[in-house]
């Protein structure tokens, strides 16, 4: 139970910190809230995003939203 809530906690603080990094993607129709709030909450904002594409391009974003995880 205590470790339920440590997750949850460690989840609002990662979505809190990296959403506000990504509502022009929101607000622009790129992504809906909930999309962005599941990248938020993985610990990626839009500078990590960006970081991405820019070595990679959409296949890089593409297989950073598609990595299982393990």
């Amino acid at each position: 139970m205590i470790a339920d809530e440590h997750r949850s906690m460690v989840f609002n603080q990662e979505k809190a910190k990296n959403l506000p990094s990504l509502s022009r993607l929101i607000s622009s129709g790129v992504c809906k809230m909930c999309t962005a709030e599941n990248i938020a909450v993985s610990g990626l904002n839009m500078a990590h995003l960006q970081t991405i594409y820019r070595r990679s391009g959409e296949d890089g974003l593409r297989d950073i939203f598609t990595m299982k995880n393990s």
